[in-house]
């Protein structure tokens, strides 16, 4: 029988925002600058894939802050099997 799961896989701007712990303008402003993982575009929606953000937080640099948006997709490519 299939688990049922309410979380969900793409998250709009505010619910990233909320999911990493800052405001909705901030989250614009890093995705402006290229700070935060590339967001994923439905139509005319931007969203932001939960699984991504939850990688990109828990993977941060040596001295603890996040990787750029430059930095985390080398990262990712680099740890394709």
């Amino acid at each position: 029988m299939p688990v049922e799961t309410t979380e969900k896989l793409l998250l709009s701007a505010i619910e990233a925002a909320r999911f990493c712990g800052v405001g909705r303008t901030l989250w614009l402003a890093m995705n402006n600058s290229g700070r935060i993982p590339l967001p994923v575009r439905l139509g005319k929606r931007v969203l932001w894939c939960a699984q991504e953000l939850r990688d990109w937080t828990n993977n941060r640099l040596p001295n603890g802050e996040l990787m750029s948006r430059q930095k985390w997709q080398v990262f990712k490519e680099n740890r394709k099997c």
